[in-house]
């Protein structure tokens, strides 16, 4: 037993290190980084500043979370199980590709009861596109499919749809590209989501995209058509603006790179759910406000109006704190939320949207992941923890 073992984990080390290799390493520190990974206890990642913020501090701007009383989720606590359908393993100033790494942040899902995570890039802008970290994430999920699934496509569809934007009809070589992209995609196989894809992304700090494309564009709506023929999630996020609105002052304040004025998307997002019902739409980060215009009413309103869209809870209080977010000042489910969960509860999963490197941040944002599931009533935590997303995803294995 010990030699497999030992065998199955240099097979897990050499895939790694082939998959760095074909990458090409972003900094000459991680190349050192990734051949060392064997052989060293540590190794250092390089950044990718085209596709999420530096730190995470902006994305929610809120102080750690404190344990007290019953919602302590520390190591010795009865933890409640669920899937992540909402993870990244890189995309921040440091990313999480290295064996080392990957253990490290498996150790972090024991120690906060996530099982099993769906493994997704970050939505890459046009210039950000590449194939080689789209196949690293790949085959992160591949090494290990006792812990993680792929999503696909977030580096590499979503670059070619933030290109294109809304431009009707869609260039020739640029509807060709995306075609050969996805169908390249398919063919492969392998991932159970296409995600993280955007339409309104706002952007968290200087160096940080901001992207927008209206979600009724030509090429999402053939990938909700092509979702919807594969059986699979489409995972995409929308700072949902219902009207035409000034932008924030945090994000005005926090990047240069948002515009002074944000386009209504709420009509558009709506057009791309009626656009095929058989596609499984997945709205991210549901729960956290950063328009003003994440209510629980047009939640309600949508997922009345829309049976095949489905919400992917991230429990947080900023960044703006406005009364819609889903956690009151003390970080407690406000009960307008907890009726929404109850009322829609096969259509709704959690997505973290953790990034598994920085491990301080890491640990945080599953913490509060463990602390949100301790609030809800048991059989509401097991059925949008686990249930939900085996059958939404159709995943080949839930909670144990």
């Amino acid at each position: 037993m010990k030699a497999k073992t030992s065998v199955k984990r240099f097979s897990l080390e050499l895939a790694l290190l082939l998959v760095v290799a074909a990458c090409g390493a972003d900094t000459a520190e991680e190349t050192t980084a990734a051949q060392a990974t064997v052989t060293t206890p540590a190794a250092t990642e390089a950044p990718d500043s085209t596709q999420a913020p530096a730190t995470t501090s902006n994305r929610d701007a809120e102080p750690a979370i404190e344990s007290t009383g019953t919602q302590d989720a520390s190591p010795g606590s009865s933890l409640r199980p669920w899937i992540d359908t909402h993870a990244h393993p890189r995309g921040i100033s440091t990313t999480c590709m290295t064996t080392k790494c990957i253990n490290a942040a498996i150790e972090m899902m024991d120690e906060y009861g996530l099982e099993k995570a769906i493994l997704i890039n970050p939505p890459a802008p046009e210039a950000g596109r590449s194939e080689q970290k789209e196949a690293a994430v790949r085959a992160i999920a591949e090494t290990r499919p006792d812990r993680f699934y792929y999503g696909a496509g977030g580096n590499v569809l979503n670059a070619i749809i933030e290109g294109a934007g809304d431009t009707r009809p869609v260039d020739s070589d640029v509807s060709d590209d995306f075609e050969a992209t996805l169908q390249g995609l398919v063919a492969t196989g392998g991932f159970v989501s296409f995600g993280e894809m955007c339409a309104l992304h706002l952007s968290l700090e200087p160096g940080h995209a901001f992207e927008d494309t209206p979600p009724n564009s030509p090429l999402f709506l053939r990938l909700a058509a092509v979702a919807a023929a594969e059986g699979v999630p489409l995972d995409i996020h929308i700072d949902v603006v219902e009207t035409t609105m000034d932008t924030p002052d945090f994000f005005l304040d926090a990047s240069s790179s948002n515009p002074d004025e944000l386009q209504g998307n709420v009509d558009e997002f709506e057009e791309l759910l009626t656009s095929n019902r058989n596609a499984r739409i997945v709205l991210a980060h549901v729960g956290r406000d950063t328009t003003g215009d994440m209510s629980v009413d047009l939640m309600d309103r949508l997922l009345d109006a829309h049976s095949n869209l489905y919400i992917q809870i991230v429990p947080a209080a900023g960044p703006l704190f406005t009364d819609n977010a889903i956690l009151d000042s003390n970080r407690v489910v406000r009960e307008e939320w907890l009726t929404l969960l109850e009322t829609y509860r096969d259509r709704v999963v959690l997505g973290s949207d953790v990034f598994f490197s920085p491990p301080d941040a890491a640990r945080r944002d599953l913490r509060r992941m463990q602390l949100f599931l301790q609030q809800l009533p048991e059989d509401l935590a097991y059925e949008i923890g686990c249930t939900n997303a085996v059958e939404i995803y159709r995943l080949s294995d839930g909670c144990e």
